[in-house]
């Protein structure tokens, strides 16, 4: 079970979000010479070392620089290479990522490449989340469970992830501000007020994304009340970022998303008899990518993938855009069904309508970011909490 402060909160649940932060300990300090490759191959080295080093590996960008950099770091230090192991879905639509992964796994020159093909095993209520669920009863995040698999796979030895390179490298609000700064492109209107809102006080930062109140504009199951409330929660969470690149790194790890997922992710995998790494959250790196991108950070995702990784990446993967989407992979038919019969009960009125959230379930393509509350209405038929 997790800890009481990182559990999701009825409400975070209703909007599928994870909000807060607490002062993390200082990132420590790195040689100079000490450049985001080298650091990375570091935190790579205790799961090479340890043996049955697997790679959760999905043919996206930060899976594959995950293998890449973990496949240079054990044939630089004399290790079996890391083994791709790669989820796949042949009867779900927009799963297909063969291409992609092909052409990393062919570039390494990998010959042991693990493959699992699944139909509807990863049911947001099938047999494999429902295990999850009834373990942790916390239904966040609600595709947790997909890692099941490849926990199992990696029983005896570890399974290393990508985990949140879409929020390290992808994820900062003041980047088009930092690129001005830097002189990476031109000025226009708007940019007076992105300034203000950068470097103005806390309580700006805040009252501008009240009024914005997104992302949850969207949520149409969420009540005004709940609403209002999770919009000024986020405010305060985001409004703590930092618009420099450097501070906001030693702010990063202090997310409490970051701490749950980390969590929930160790526990799994034990459970499982593996081991689980996340090298994009090991903190020396961390420090290195702070130094390396300095006040004003890196252009875009493509220049970061670029400094991390040099040329080792194909270079249609380092400047990659689409992703894959595994939405049929988890609306399967224990949902529907559920769904379909669902009485509106189990979940609290004052912060979720229940008619909405159930035709979001329906719909031709359900919204995932209403899963979580799929998942909190299943435990809560069975008189158990989330």
């Amino acid at each position: 079970m997790l800890p009481a402060e990182l559990r999701p909160t009825p409400l975070e649940l209703a909007a599928s979000v994870v909000v807060g932060w607490d002062p993390p300990d200082p990132l420590p300090a790195v040689p100079p010479a000490l450049t985001p490759l080298d650091a990375l191959e570091e935190a790579l080295v205790p799961a090479l070392d340890r043996g049955g080093c697997l790679v959760a590996f999905s043919g996206g960008r930060d899976s594959s620089t995950m293998l890449t950099v973990a496949t240079r770091a054990a044939r630089r230090r004399g290790f079996a290479d890391p083994i791709p192991v790669t989820l796949r879905f042949p009867g779900a639509e927009g799963t297909d990522e063969r291409d992609w992964q092909e052409d990393v796994v062919a570039h390494l020159g990998l010959s042991d490449w693990r493959r699992i093909e699944l139909t509807d095993e990863l049911d947001l209520l099938g047999d494999v989340a429902r295990d999850v669920l009834l373990r942790h009863r916390c239904p966040w995040p609600a595709n947790g469970h997909s890692f099941e698999p490849l926990y199992a796979a990696a029983r005896g030895g570890t399974l290393v992830t990508g985990m949140d390179g879409d929020g390290l490298l992808d994820g900062w609000q003041w980047a088009h501000t930092a690129a001005l700064l830097a002189r990476r492109r031109r000025p226009v209107p708007r940019d007076v007020l992105r300034l203000a809102k950068a470097y103005g006080p806390r309580a700006l930062r805040r009252a501008a994304t009240v009024r914005r109140e997104r992302p949850f504009a969207a949520l149409d199951w969420l009540t005004d009340e709940a609403r209002q409330s999770i919009t000024r929660l986020w405010a305060d969470y985001v409004g703590g970022e930092p618009a420099r690149w450097d501070r906001r790194l030693r702010w990063y790890p202090g997310q409490r998303y970051l701490r749950a997922l980390a969590a929930l992710m160790e526990a799994n995998a034990a459970h499982h008899g593996a081991a689980v790494l996340h090298p994009l959250l090991d903190r020396r790196f961390l420090a290195a990518v702070a130094r390396a991108g300095g006040r004003a950070g890196f252009a875009n995702r493509t220049e970061a993938l670029r400094a991390l990784t040099g040329a080792l990446l194909p270079e249609r993967t380092i400047t990659r855009r689409s992703k894959a989407d595994f939405t049929w992979a988890f609306w399967g038919p224990e949902s529907r069904r559920f769904a379909e019969t669902w009485d509106g009960t189990g979940l609290d009125p004052s912060l979720v309508r229940a008619h909405r959230l159930r035709a979001a379930w329906l719909a031709p393509k359900p919204d995932f970011r209403s899963a979580s509350l799929l998942q909190t209405a299943w435990l809560a038929s069975r008189g158990l909490d989330g």
